[in-house]
Formats: C-alpha cells, structure tokens, sequence
C-alpha cells in the first residue's frame, strides 16, 4: 500500500500486483524520472485520493486498472506518459473518478487497449494527447454514459483505433484531432445541436453503433460503419 509516496527515480517492475492507496490528499507520485511498468493495479483505498504521474507508467500484460475502487473523489491525474503496451488498462472505473490528462501528458494505446473513463460516473478531461497506435491497439474514450472533454488532440494512426464513446458535444471534435491510417469510431452519444460535425483534421469518422443527435454534418465528415448508429434530426 502507498500512503503519501513518492517514486522518484529509476524503474519498477511489477509481476501481477496491487497498489492500494491509503492515507489523505495525493497518496502517491510518480516522478519524472521514475517508470512503472509491468502487471500492476492502483486501487484507492479512502475516500478523496488522488494519484499524479509525471513519469512512465507502462501496462504491459494482462487486465489492469487505474481507479478509485468505489471510494469517492478519486483524481488520476497524467503529466507524463501513460503506456497501454500490452493487454487491457481500465484509467477511471465508475463511481465519481476524475482522469485529468495535463498539457504534457500523453496516453498512448501501443500494443493494447486502454478505456479512459468506463462506466457511468467516471470524468475524462483531456488537455494533452491522446494516441491509439499499431492494428491491435484501441484508445476507448468514454464508454455508457461517461462524459469527457478534450481540448488537445487526439490521434489515430498506424492502424490503431480511437473509440469516442460515453456523451460529448461536437465541441470536442472540432480541434486537432487525426485519423490517417487509423479508424476513428463514432461509438457513442455526439451531441451536434446547434453546430456543425466537420471533417477531422485528418481522416474521417466512422459512425460505428453510435448516435449523432440534430445539427448538421458534412459530407466528407463521416461515413457509416457495419454496426451502424443512429442519426437523430440531422442534416446531412
């Protein structure tokens, strides 16, 4: 368990465990010069918890998460570099988790899936960047009902995928956000009222299962995947 612990250097390699976080405030750091990687769990153990990592923190197997466990008030906060290199990463599971992605911050899907916000509750804020690449690599933002924002960019390429899910206004894909050689995915509720779905910056998206709700959407937007999805009062 960690209370109140800082790792600031070096790097750590776990084999299939689980950091249980303890004490008030943020109950553990990750240093910019200072990796984790491996098989490892972070789990808040009290309520109010919260977890920065300014360094490396690399999923290399199996399934894993990073969340507050049903304790209210849990923030995972990244200013450094989150790796999905392998397996599954659950970043903000239910409950009231906040995930805010600094303006240095990146999290990369690279060999695995990484699902930033699951389930209803959870908050994704992005201001950094957001990558999903290589064919066996999937980036899910948002997934049921989960809100997110993003004010930097997200990027789709070498094959990998980028799932746009939970609820979210055009807003948040009107800025730098890229597609060549990858697949962006429509997957969830997109409210378009009152704007304009215009192409991403590269790419284009793929409504895949998902609902795109009034407003309009041009032409070299959007095209329509095998699952479908739902346009309600668009003008296309």
């Amino acid at each position: 368990s960690d209370n109140n612990t800082q790792f600031t250097g070096g790097t750590t390699t776990f084999g299939n465990n689980y950091v249980y976080l303890k004490g008030t405030g943020t109950a553990l750091t990750i240093a910019s010069g200072a990796a984790w990687t491996g098989n490892v769990t972070v789990q808040a153990s009290a309520a109010n918890l919260s977890f920065v990592n300014n360094g490396t923190f690399t999923n290399m197997s199996s399934t894993n998460q990073i969340y507050g466990g049903g304790q209210t008030g849990f923030v995972f906060t990244n200013n450094g570099t989150v790796n999905g290199s392998g397996g599954t990463l659950y970043v903000g599971n239910g409950g009231s988790d906040i995930i805010v992605n600094g303006s240095g911050g990146t999290i990369s899907a690279n060999g695995g899936s990484i699902y930033l916000g699951y389930n209803s509750g959870a908050t994704v804020a992005n201001a950094g960047a957001l990558v999903a690449t290589g064919a066996s690599s999937t980036l899910y933002l948002g997934t049921s009902n989960s809100p997110w924002t993003s004010a930097g960019t997200i990027t789709a390429t070498s094959g990998g995928t980028v799932d746009f899910g939970g609820s979210f206004p055009t807003a948040d894909l009107s800025g730098t956000v890229y597609g060549a050689g990858g697949t962006l995915n429509i997957t969830g509720t997109l409210n378009n009222l009152s704007s304009v779905l215009a192409a991403p910056t590269s790419g284009i998206f793929t409504l895949a299962g998902g609902t795109i709700s009034k407003g309009t959407v041009n032409g070299n937007a959007l095209i329509f995947g095998g699952s479908g999805g739902t346009l309600d009062g668009v003008l296309m």
